[in-house]
């Protein structure tokens, strides 16, 4: 796998003007001096099924070299991956089998066996030049051993709450960071500028943000959805 293969399928797509099949992609997506780091819904927008339907479809029709289509298995093994990871209804919407619900039967623990085998095979080649040589080096980064540990985490997760306390369903998008994210961002941004509180400020922050409710449920410029989490964002309940 190639990143140019992305950039090449977003040129041929990018030909056929308003028929092109890849409408949400952009040069944000393919161009790494244009991407935005902390953007993971281009992330996910890049690895995503349409991409890879895209890609067989243009390799078929001679747009694309064919060996663009190296890319379809790991685009759709990475599609496949945040869906499974991202399951918020008890439904299986739009025939995306791995976006439903974890149950006991579900396909979704073959799939992460198969998923963190592959995941644990991958490395990135990065050329190295030393006077007038150059030579290939394999790199592993952090965001691949990490993703293989959030499926060994979930996996974990099942187990404990199926056998320990019989769940039959588990939706996997509910355990995310994003509410915790929101909540320090409030508290960093009370009163002034307060990257980093004691336990004190802290303290008083909580209860000054408890009263008053939240100054901003979500931050515009943050890497978290806003979330509907209300438990503890203003004292109406007692």
């Amino acid at each position: 796998m190639k990143w140019e293969y992305l950039e090449m399928l977003y040129a041929a797509d990018n030909s056929y003007g308003e028929l092109r099949l890849l409408q949400k992609i952009t040069e944000e997506h393919v161009k790494p001096e244009k991407m935005s780091k902390m953007r993971v819904k281009t992330v996910v927008q890049t690895f995503s099924h349409s991409v890879a339907v895209a890609a067989e479809h243009l390799t078929g029709r001679g747009d694309l070299p064919i060996e663009c289509r190296q890319m379809i298995d790991i685009v759709i093994l990475l599609d496949n991956l945040f869906d499974s990871m991202n399951s918020s209804t008890f439904h299986i919407p739009n025939g995306k089998i791995y976006k439903g619900p974890i149950r006991r039967n579900s396909p979704h623990h073959q799939f992460w066996l198969q998923a963190k085998n592959v995941l644990k095979t991958v490395k990135f080649v990065k050329k190295t030049e030393n006077g007038n040589k150059i030579r290939n080096v394999d790199t592993t980064v952090p965001s691949v051993k990490n993703f293989i540990k959030t499926i060994e985490g979930m996996e974990a997760l099942w187990i404990v709450l199926s056998r320990k306390y019989s769940f039959d369903t588990l939706l996997t998008r509910h355990f995310n960071q994003d509410p915790i994210e929101n909540f320090f961002g409030n508290i960093r941004s009370y009163g002034a500028r307060n990257n980093a509180p004691n336990s004190i400020s802290f303290e008083g922050g909580y209860k000054a943000l408890l009263i008053n409710n939240y100054i901003s449920p979500h931050s515009l410029k943050s890497n978290c959805e806003e979330d509907a989490n209300a438990c503890l964002q203003n004292l109406d309940f007692f």
